[in-house]
């Protein structure tokens, strides 16, 4: 980081995320704070820190800051859009095509000592030229997965709350469609959405029945609490690996519980750490981050 002369840094240089008491404590005389999306920046954390007048999220996303709350106190909140746009992109077609061949399966079903002999049928994934995706969320990175599309020949459906101009759905073309035809007649589909009251829980068990053949796969590297886990509103779990969900993958932003990622893979659910946005050329243009591994979570700026 370039930083002024004049202005002092508390910097939490270990990989270990700052409590809460321990932010607050940190926070204490400090005139701005620059954390990553693991930190929790509620009202109680703004309220026992008066001084703070700037807090700058190192991320897209800024679920994590109470920004109702911020705005009460006069508190100004910034994030990064943009910077991760074409990253992202890139990486949920990783997941996407990692999940049509079954390329995990078949990298542990290599390694495990079972592969003996050719098998014309053994790991049969599914195509991707020329079939239908299906786009949950079309901001920045929905339009840069549909742009990747081009290049496979595929139809491109997607929904969003905000229909996009006529241009760019001629530039990319793509069609917006209610969910529920969208999830019904895409092969594959990509969810970008924030994390909104709306989209809590908008893949569940209900929309996962939607999906019919010949929809197979749910890759997502939107905010997870996009889509239910467990109990009633949930149901990826349990439908991976079925005629409908033939597997899904995430890029979640919190480790998982091993048992619970255990219970995903064994319905060819996959998971990988919040690794969305690690590509090389990236990086460098995220401020508030030293090059190199970064820790888990910035300190505050003070005197700024």
């Amino acid at each position: 980081m370039l930083i002024p002369s004049e202005v002092s840094i508390d910097y939490n240089d270990s990989l270990a995320a700052l409590s809460k008491p321990e932010l607050i404590a940190r926070l204490r005389g400090k005139d701005g704070l620059i954390c990553h999306i693991i930190s929790s920046v509620d009202d109680e954390v703004l309220a026992a820190a008066p001084t703070v007048k700037v807090v700058a999220n190192v991320a897209v996303g800024y679920n994590n800051i109470d920004v109702a709350a911020a705005h009460r106190r006069g508190v100004v909140v910034t994030n990064t859009p943009d910077v991760l746009t074409e990253t992202t992109a890139d990486f949920a077609w990783a997941l996407l095509m990692a999940t049509a061949r079954r390329v995990v399966e078949a990298d542990r079903f290599a390694r495990s000592g079972q592969w003996h002999r050719w098998q014309w049928d053994l790991l049969w994934g599914a195509d991707v030229y020329g079939k239908t995706l299906g786009l949950v969320g079309f901001g920045r990175i929905g339009r840069a997965v549909a742009r990747r599309a081009l290049g496979f020949n595929m139809r491109v459906l997607y929904q969003d709350a905000v229909p996009a101009d006529a241009a760019v759905e001629r530039e990319l073309s793509v069609s917006r469609e209610e969910l529920e035809a969208v999830l019904r007649e895409a092969d594959f589909v990509s969810l970008h959405t924030p994390f909104l009251p709306e989209t809590r829980h908008l893949m569940n068990e209900r929309t996962l029945r939607l999906i019919g053949d010949p929809g197979e796969r749910l890759p997502r590297t939107g905010r997870r609490r996009g889509r239910a886990r467990s109990g009633p509103s949930g149901g990826l779990d349990r439908r991976c690996g079925t005629r409908r969900v033939r597997g899904g993958t995430e890029d979640p932003s919190r480790p998982h519980p091993p048992d619970e990622c255990r219970a995903g893979a064994a319905h060819r659910e996959r998971f990988v750490r919040h690794a969305g946005c690690h590509g090389d050329a990236r990086r460098p243009q995220l401020p508030g981050r030293p090059r190199g591994e970064a820790s888990a979570d910035p300190g505050a700026v003070t005197n700024g």
